[in-house]
């Protein structure tokens, strides 16, 4: 355990890496994306886009804030900005080294994060587009030789896709963790009417840019794509709108959420490039066409910042919480608790806690014993046992029938994992991840009437309890419970 706390900062400058990689690969796609051309002027449009999506990137606080924790989401933008840099390379000019890259960045997208599937099918239907607007006509298109390596090369990613969702996301999505996230904290971000589609995309520009270009990022998104579709080359357009209705229609089906959450992250490469699209055709059109208006326009938008959010509805728009740390200076202080070779024998935790502190156990959970009904589980942590429920959070209160309930976990465990033999244990701890969760004040209303706690410890995003086990169980109204019939 010492050991993965001495990690922390190396195992997240992976993150920091990834981040850094980002920004250098959107500038490649939107410069890719937007230019240049043979025509006048569009190598400066090409130059400028890349450098604003670059620079937005850079400057993004939920970008900054990814690239500091080990979650997946930078590594994730890296590899997908950079499967669609390789994407457009085929296009433009074949070879193997370009399907190469594209088809091994959207296997290895797919491998770090299931949202992915998402983007990919982005890519999809930008060949698709190629198919259909072929100058000979799709018919002749399936037969252009390049065009069909195109075709295969973007079927291995999903052949990946569909291999890990039989393995593994099938069940996931079935799980009493989906069933909470989805219906629960996620919620916010599912579309259940129109006006939830516009509010949702103003959401996702809190992950492009600070708080007061989010109104002009929105436009300028749209303008950019508008640009790109009436324009000769089509692609920017294409890949954004294509990502865009995706993200809306997994959003309404209630599969996949959009707007100001981390996980719509994977959006950054289609709207960034879209942004920095807007900005190049007006820096080309106030170059080449001295069209002075349109950059004083584009000038006092960015500077009407504030207003233009709250004019399009930003206020209204779900935002997502601040982003909670359990930091690496905090969990030390808890290192005995989690002691492998620590007292008491038997750790309870739920869901939250579990996968909050899962670096400790990545192994040893490999090995989990689940009961009848899957909603617990329990697995050896070097001389403990730690026992989890399925439920996001544990609760105390009145309602034993509610999901997660201690009184019900602790009754279940009981009868399902004998070995654990909690009917003989005198003590039992508790672990609890979150930041003032309900279930702690809960506990100290228990308190109030049995004194069942012999040690509390907290740090900001994690409570720990030393309870007395038989008492505990008698409080919580356990069949069979009680201090003397527990040999108290």
């Amino acid at each position: 355990m010492t050991a993965i706390l001495a990690a922390g900062p190396w195992l997240r400058s992976f993150s920091v890496v990834c981040g850094v990689a980002a920004v250098g690969v959107v500038w490649m796609l939107a410069r890719e994306l937007v230019g240049p051309t043979d025509e006048p002027g569009d190598r400066l449009r090409g130059d400028v886009a890349a450098a604003t999506a670059g620079l937005l990137l850079a400057l993004s606080p939920s970008a900054i804030q990814l690239s500091q924790v080990m979650r997946p989401y930078m590594l994730q933008v890296s590899l997908l900005a950079g499967a669609a840099y390789f994407l457009l390379r085929f296009r433009e000019d074949g070879g193997t080294r370009a399907l190469a890259g594209y088809t091994t960045l959207g296997i290895l997208a797919a491998l770090t994060h299931y949202s992915s599937a998402l983007a990919l099918g982005a890519f999809g239907l930008l060949v698709i587009f190629d198919v259909a607007t072929h100058p000979s006509g799709p018919l002749e298109a399936t037969r252009d030789p390049e065009l069909r390596r195109l075709v295969l090369a973007s079927a291995a990613p999903l052949a990946v896709l569909a291999g890990l969702y039989l393995s593994h996301a099938r069940s996931l999505s079935t799980s009493a963790l989906a069933d909470e996230a989805l219906n629960g904290w996620l919620s916010f971000y599912m579309i259940d009417a129109p006006p939830d589609a516009w509010l949702g995309y103003l959401g996702v520009k809190s992950l492009v840019s600070h708080a007061w270009l989010r109104g002009p990022t929105a436009l300028l998104a749209v303008a950019g794509v508008v640009v790109s579709l009436r324009s000769r080359d089509r692609t920017l357009g294409v890949l954004t709108v294509g990502a865009l209705v995706i993200a809306l229609l997994a959003a309404t089906l209630g599969a996949y959420p959009f707007g100001s959450t981390r996980h719509s992250s994977w959006l950054l490469v289609f709207l960034l490039p879209a942004v920095g699209g807007a900005i190049g055709a007006i820096a080309r059109s106030a170059i080449r066409e001295g069209a002075r208006a349109v950059p004083a326009a584009a000038v006092l938008l960015v500077g009407l910042g504030g207003p233009v959010g709250l004019l399009l509805g930003l206020a209204s728009a779900p935002w997502a919480p601040t982003e909670h740390v359990l930091r690496q200076a905090d969990l030390t202080q808890m290192v005995d608790v989690m002691d492998p070779s620590g007292e008491p024998h038997t750790i309870a935790m739920s869901a939250q806690t579990f996968y909050l502190l899962l670096p400790f156990y990545a192994s040893e959970r490999e090995r989990a014993r689940f009961s009848a009904d899957g909603d617990l589980f329990h697995f050896r942590y070097g001389e403990r046992d730690i026992l989890v429920t399925q439920a996001w959070d544990f609760t105390a209160g009145p309602d034993p029938s509610a999901t997660g309930h201690l009184a019900g976990v602790l009754a279940a465990a009981r009868d399902e994992f004998p070995s654990l033999e909690l009917d003989s244990r005198r003590t039992l701890s508790l672990l609890v991840g979150g930041w003032r969760p309900p279930f702690v004040d809960e506990l100290d209303a228990l308190a109030l009437t049995e004194p069942f706690g012999r040690m509390r410890r907290n740090v900001p995003g994690l409570y720990a309890f030393e309870t007395d086990l038989p008492v505990l169980m008698h409080a919580l109204g356990i069949a069979g419970a009680t201090p003397q019939a527990l040999g108290r």
